[in-house]
């Protein structure tokens, strides 16, 4: 509510621009009471949204009605939906009509569990394949955000001690060692990953000569060039893929999303690449810290 006296016009006669720089619409409550987010209108006399969130599901522990949960100085809500945790150099990029920059790191281990005797430089090897492809993957340009991963893996063997409870374990195994979903038995897997965990099963057939094609009918699919001859995977299509349901991403429909990072290998529009609706969807999770629930094996 405006108080007496204390209205402030920045030039024009009529500005349409107020709170976090959105539109007022003054015909409803009056002059600067009702600022209109896009998705809801805000109740700036009150503090309050004047309808129930849509997503109001991923904040079951809050009023619907609240702004940006109750928590003004830390987070933004750009559209009346997401609330979106801010720091300074976000706010700025927010502010400045500039897409917003999600980073995401990866931090752990490649732990060798085969019977292989694997050198130190071997399995160095191996995790730059991994390393190089998931930051390849999960950075990129969208419409409305830009995303950067990196990731930070140490080499360690079978018993290692060194994990903590926030890293990924990146379990290189042996054919037929993979836990399968139920976890109760193993398979003939690429690899795999339970939802919402810190651990990736990789198989070691895939360490092979097998890479992505960069040319080709197979190129950006993550299947070798010679998939015809020789269905199989590559260890880095699979380490990034597995890595996704990690973060709670499933499959995509199979007609849909060609060159997706989450198809199966064997799918025809498989491919290495994240969307940014994907990268938002993760975001969110790990806000709401639903992901990195502590299970590393």
């Amino acid at each position: 509510m405006i108080l007496p006296g204390r209205m402030w016009v920045a030039g024009a006669e009529n500005y349409e621009f107020g709170f976090n720089g959105k539109e007022n619409i003054d015909e409803i409550y009056g002059d600067d009471n009702f600022v209109d987010f896009g998705e809801r209108g805000y109740d700036c006399r009150i503090g309050r949204w004047l309808s129930v969130d849509n997503l109001t599901g991923i904040y079951p522990n809050v009023s619907p009605y609240v702004f940006v949960l109750n928590n003004p100085i830390q987070n933004i809500d750009p559209d009346g939906q997401y609330v979106k945790v801010t720091t300074k150099a976000s706010y700025l990029r927010y502010l400045f009509g500039l897409k917003p920059k999600i980073k995401i790191k990866v931090t752990g281990r490649l732990i060798d569990q085969t019977d292989c005797d694997y050198s130190i430089n071997e399995l160095k090897a191996i995790r730059d394949r991994i390393t190089n492809q998931i930051e390849e993957s999960y950075s990129g340009e969208g419409e409305t955000i830009s995303f950067t991963t990196k990731v930070n893996l140490k080499i360690a063997r079978r018993g290692d001690k060194s994990l903590n409870n926030r890293d990924h374990a990146f379990r290189l195994e042996d054919e037929g060692q993979i836990p399968t979903e139920d976890a109760k038995s193993v398979g003939l897997l690429n690899g795999f990953a339970p939802y919402q965990g810190n651990v990736v099963y990789i198989n070691n057939d895939l360490t092979g000569d097998a890479v992505p094609a960069v040319e080709g009918k197979y190129a950006n699919t993550g299947k070798p060039a010679d998939y015809d001859q020789n269905p199989r995977g590559t260890i880095e299509q699979t380490a990034a893929h597995e890595l996704g349901h990690s973060m709670d991403e499933e499959h995509p429909d199979s007609k849909t999303n060609p060159g997706n990072l989450m198809h199966q290998t064997g799918q025809e529009k498989a491919g290495l690449n994240i969307n940014e609706e994907q990268i938002k969807r993760i975001r969110q999770k790990y806000d709401n810290g639903l992901l990195n629930n502590g299970q590393q094996k």
